[in-house]
């Protein structure tokens, strides 16, 4: 939870105008680094998932399916969108201030958005951490978490939107018009 916290600021922060020119050169290690985290994070969601199966069908006592079904919803919205932040940062690296420039000279405002996106998933992420572990001391139920999770999921999908439409054509919101992953700011 701390590392993707922590990766989302780091997005925010790319693209909150005061990124230092000269941490630009390690954008590829960076974005590589926050891909191991990605891809770590999920594959640990997908082994508590499996052992927390294969440990209720060692119990005399089992956990009620119903749970189950509702843990592996959880565990698996907990982990697989992780891996959907990776096409997002690509642009980070891939496309870099050069890419940024071709954005914000199309759509002048576009720097907000992705802005607000970096720190509205931080904000998700360490939501979603807190209940995890309000969940763990049986102060919530697992039904409040995988709200709490839904809620922290959507936040940065909806302060997007909320952005383009208060900043209307100065910003987009569609992905294949402006990531760098979709050909957009390539310099041929």
């Amino acid at each position: 939870g701390t590392g993707l916290t922590t990766m989302c600021l780091y997005i925010a922060w790319w693209f909150s105008g005061d990124y230092p020119d000269f941490l630009r050169p390690f954008d590829i290690p960076i974005f590589l680094f926050w891909a191991l985290v990605c891809a770590g994070t999920t594959a640990n969601w997908e082994v508590m998932l499996q052992q927390n199966f294969q440990a209720n069908e060692r119990r005399r006592v089992k956990v009620p399916e119903k749970e189950m079904r509702q843990k592996a919803i959880l565990y698996r919205l907990a982990s697989w969108p992780n891996l959907t932040q990776l096409s997002f940062m690509y642009s980070i690296p891939f496309g870099g201030a050069a890419w940024l420039q071709q954005c914000t000279a199309q759509w002048p405002m576009q720097s907000t958005p992705m802005y607000h996106y970096g720190i509205a998933s931080a904000m998700g992420y360490a939501l979603s951490m807190f209940s995890e572990t309000l969940r763990d001391r049986k102060l919530v139920t697992l039904e409040q978490d995988l709200l709490v999770l839904i809620v922290g999921f959507t936040f940065p999908m909806v302060s997007v939107l909320l952005d383009g439409l208060t900043y209307g054509s100065a910003v987009t919101i569609s992905p294949p018009e402006y990531w760098a992953l979709f050909g957009f700011g390539h310099l041929g």
